[in-house]
């Protein structure tokens, strides 16, 4: 397992487990915890697609056949950083979503 693997697993059940919290503190019946599973699965399939897209299009530019430098080397370490960021403001968008969609 990479670290690039340990970061997608943490994007997609983040999103899961947040909208499964909601649904856990509003009491919600059957159908509430389905939304929440549809609300989060959704949203840690497209964070997870997000990610894998742009770190390998990005790591093809930065490692293009030139032997890794101290910008590259930046350059990745800022990637981890901005999937971290992405999979928390999923997390944080997946509660929200499945809040609302429970209190309608």
């Amino acid at each position: 397992m990479t670290l690039w693997d340990l970061i997608s697993s943490i994007c997609a059940l983040s999103p899961l487990v947040a909208s499964l919290g909601v649904a856990k503190g509003q009491h919600t019946g059957v159908a509430g915890w389905l939304i929440a599973v549809f609300v989060g699965a959704a949203m840690g399939i497209a964070t997870v697609a997000l990610v894998r897209t742009v770190v390998s299009r990005a790591i093809d530019r930065l490692v293009t056949g030139k032997p890794p430098t101290t910008a590259a080397e930046v350059g990745v370490a800022l990637l981890y950083l901005i999937s971290l960021l992405l999979g928390f403001a999923a997390t944080a968008a997946s509660s929200l979503l499945t809040s609302r969609a429970l209190a309608a």
